[in-house]
């Protein structure tokens, strides 16, 4: 499964911004995150095992929070469209922990 997604990212120069990324998620349970849909190399990648999709964020529409269950910090996501994100969901299978 592959798309664009907003990812909210901090940094010390722009503060708080949600940033347009295109992700790769494998059948082996790994999403990958590039700058655009035509990069080679990803910018991250996040072994999904452990996580947990989570939304309505805050009831804004849209986000999504994946969650790990060993407390590592969350990664907030935003989808372009309420279909998207349940086109993303519907396929959403979950990984093995």
């Amino acid at each position: 499964m592959n798309g664009s997604l907003l990812v909210f990212q901090k940094s010390i120069d722009r503060g708080k911004t949600w940033n347009k990324r295109w992700f790769v998620i494998t059948k082996e349970f790994a999403m990958y995150e590039f700058k655009a849909h035509h990069d080679i190399y990803a910018i991250a990648t996040l072994p999904l095992p452990g996580y947990q999709v989570i939304f309505p964020v805050d009831n804004i529409e849209n986000v999504f929070c994946l969650s790990h269950q060993q407390k590592l910090p969350p990664t907030y996501l935003q989808s372009e469209c309420t279909a998207s994100r349940d086109r993303s969901n519907s396929n959403n299978t979950d990984p093995p922990t």
